[in-house]
């Protein structure tokens, strides 16, 4: 017969509809019904599932592909309408249940109406750009998506440090480390104040303690900075308790010693000898020292200027020098150079240990400064002098030396057969 004739004849046979699906609940009853359509020269035979429901006094039908997705529009019609939702069962469709669905996936533990009423208040907040706004608020309270651990931030922290000049392996090389490996996988912002203090713990001296506590708060203020953490809060870092610190007791050299000294390293080692004048009649700090050029020294106006400060001091500052100095510097003056190696103090601290004479830790700046202010009695000038507050002149150095005593170490000087002061004025200094 051909194709044609199959056509006709199935059609001949389609109209004999199957027995129809009842899905109930309660009381109501919503059915399926599946009709096979035949094949035509166009469309292959087909089956049509056809559901059927009674709503406000309408009889609705809705046809599907496919039985499953027709048996649970069937359920869903079904539970509405025994529930005396007639409204929802004559318009909501299972693409409205499987979006409602979803919604509430979505919204996680926040009831779905909950959720939309925060959205539509950060809708009015922030308008279009409220993830934006959301992201800039995450930022600035450190909670950022892939936050930095604590190794990872002191990496960028010592970078940074580094590239704007800053000498780090005698400060936050000597701590950092330490604190990475105590904490150094936690994420910047998760650290708390316990696991700092239980790291500082680690150490005993309230010095060291507390100088180790300032340099991570140093680090947690610049994440800080950088958005890795709250800009508007205090940071963990500074909620943590500092140690108290006994009062300095300050290790003093006396006349009779500094003597001693001279005489040991005119013997020994009198190239150094500039450098004993640096460390005991200008009061200045090792580093100083070994960082002195003889250009910022000037014999003849009595002044010297410091050529490298230490960092965080007042740099470039003025340093009267008293006759007792100029009389020792006169006789190894230079127009330029270094006033003295870099191990200048550890080699005339050696030469004094071997020969039994045993000095204060920085003994010479001490009593420097302390017979300063008790011969001048002018504590602002002398910390402008020794890049100190007067706080801290007035903290540690006041009356710890009589006026005997001060004077008597402004009167050490070179041998008689020494050049003098009178005939030094009259000597050009180039």
């Amino acid at each position: 017969m051909g194709r044609i004739g199959a056509c006709l004849c199935a059609s001949v046979c389609y109209f004999a509809p199957m027995k129809p699906i009842s899905i109930r609940s309660g009381s109501v009853t919503v059915k399926v019904y599946s009709i096979t359509r035949p094949a035509t020269l166009r469309q292959e035979a087909r089956t049509i599932f056809t559901l059927a429901w009674h709503a406000a006094g309408r009889r609705l039908t809705k046809q599907f592909a496919d039985l499953k997705a027709a048996q649970f529009e069937a359920k869903l019609k079904a539970d509405q309408l025994a529930a005396g939702r007639i409204d929802a069962a004559s318009n909501v469709t299972g693409d409205d249940v499987a979006l409602i669905r979803e919604a509430r996936r979505l919204a996680g533990d926040v009831p779905l109406i909950s959720a939309l009423e925060q959205w539509q208040r950060a809708r009015a907040l922030a308008g279009a750009d409220v993830i934006m706004a959301c992201e800039h608020w995450a930022r600035r309270q450190g909670k950022v998506s892939n936050p930095l651990n604590v190794e990872a931030a002191v990496e960028k922290f010592l970078a940074a440090k580094i590239a704007s000049g800053v000498k780090v392996k005698a400060n936050y090389q000597r701590t950092l480390p330490s604190f990475v490996k105590a904490v150094g996988s936690q994420a910047i912002a998760t650290v708390t104040p316990e696991a700092i203090q239980a790291w500082l713990g680690n150490y005993d001296h309230p010095v060291t303690r507390n100088s180790h506590r300032r340099r991570v708060v140093t680090l947690f203020r610049w994440c800080r900075k950088k958005g890795m953490l709250p800009l508007d809060v205090m940071t963990v870092a500074e909620r943590t308790d500092a140690a108290r610190e006994a009062n300095e007791v300050i290790g003093l050299v006396t006349p009779e010693q500094l003597k001693a000294a001279f005489i040991l390293i005119r013997k020994e080692a009198p190239t150094l000898l500039p450098a004993l004048v640096l460390l005991s009649m200008c009061g200045m700090r090792r580093a100083e020292v070994a960082g002195q050029d003889w250009r910022h020294i000037d014999l003849e106006r009595k002044i010297l200027r410091v050529t490298h400060a230490k960092p965080n001091t007042p740099a470039h500052r003025l340093i009267a020098l008293p006759d007792c100095a100029l009389e020792w510097l006169f006789a190894h003056r230079a127009k330029a150079g270094a006033v003295a190696p870099k191990n200048a103090n550890d080699r005339i601290r050696r030469i004094c240990r071997v020969a039994g004479l045993s000095l204060a830790e920085n003994g010479f700046r001490h009593m420097w400064i302390s017979a300063r202010v008790a011969v001048t009695g002018d504590i602002a000038a002398t910390s402008l002098e020794a890049g100190n507050t007067p706080g801290v002149l007035i903290k540690h150095y006041r009356e710890l030396v009589s006026i005997d005593a001060a004077r008597s170490w402004f009167e050490i000087r070179p041998s008689s057969k020494a050049t003098s002061v009178t005939k030094l004025k009259k000597v050009s200094h180039a």
